[in-house]
């Protein structure tokens, strides 16, 4: 969910020509010079072609996560590249990544009940996730701590609700629809296109159809399995098709 944010405000500022997909993360973040993550462009963050090692730990630095495949070559879901470009945002706007948001995106939709910090635990409005343990029982699980305060803040920082969610999708879907720019964003049409275009396909054995990755989104042509990108850890035996074919 974070990382169609954090992909969306980043558009925000490709429309405003402070930006490009393709520059470089060393670009803007001088620390990022001769590592890895800075020799990627935006676009290879956002679409995880970067080719490190798919790793959170986050806190042993760009330089020092192993190089799992060439860039550009394969999908490895890694959450430094929108760590990178959150502080890229930050970077261009000169204010906090959850300030451009609410700036230039949740305030225009009127999205309420979304956000970035650490909600209070005395916040009733909050829900609660629950666990299955071995004996069956069912035990509270604490809430991430991740946020605006964090590492990986623009990667899996933000809270958000259902309503907000509606909104925030349905502004996507009827601009692609109808080819229109968001103006409640400023974002133009070919930004956000640019956003669901294919970047690096998507591992799939038994897939004879289309699965890839844009930046932050994945498609797929339907009926299939978008296996690659969701968690499936010996929960169920097989990933469930969505769509079906219509005689």
């Amino acid at each position: 969910m974070c990382k169609g944010f954090t992909v969306l405000a980043i558009a925000c500022l490709v429309t405003d020509g402070e930006v490009h997909w393709d520059d470089r993360a060393d670009t803007f973040l001088v620390d990022l010079c001769y590592t890895n993550v800075g020799n990627s462009t935006i676009r290879d963050l956002l679409s995880h072609r970067i080719g490190l090692f798919s790793s959170d730990a986050l806190f042993i630095g760009p330089n020092n996560l192993d190089i799992s495949r060439p860039p550009r070559q394969d999908f490895i879901y890694n959450n430094f590249g929108y760590h990178a470009v959150g502080c890229i945002i930050e970077k261009i706007s000169g204010i906090s990544y959850g300030e451009f948001l609410a700036n230039r995106i949740l305030k225009p939709l009127n999205m309420t009940w979304t956000f970035t910090e650490q909600p209070s635990r005395m916040d009733g409005n909050i829900s609660v996730a629950y666990l299955a343990y071995h004996d069956l029982k069912l035990r509270e699980v604490p809430s991430p701590r991740i946020s605006s305060d964090t590492v990986a803040f623009s990667a899996g920082g933000i809270r958000s609700c259902m309503r907000d969610l509606l909104v925030f999708y349905g502004s996507l879907l009827r601009a692609i629809a109808t080819s229109t720019r968001i103006e409640e964003h400023s974002i133009n049409v070919e930004e956000l296109r640019t956003i669901f275009d294919a970047s690096i396909p998507l591992k799939a054995s038994k897939a004879l159809r289309e699965q890839s990755y844009g930046m932050g989104w994945g498609s797929t042509q339907l009926p299939n399995q978008v296996s690659e990108i969701t968690s499936n850890s010996g929960i169920l035996d097989t990933y469930p098709t969505i769509g079906g074919l219509v005689n």
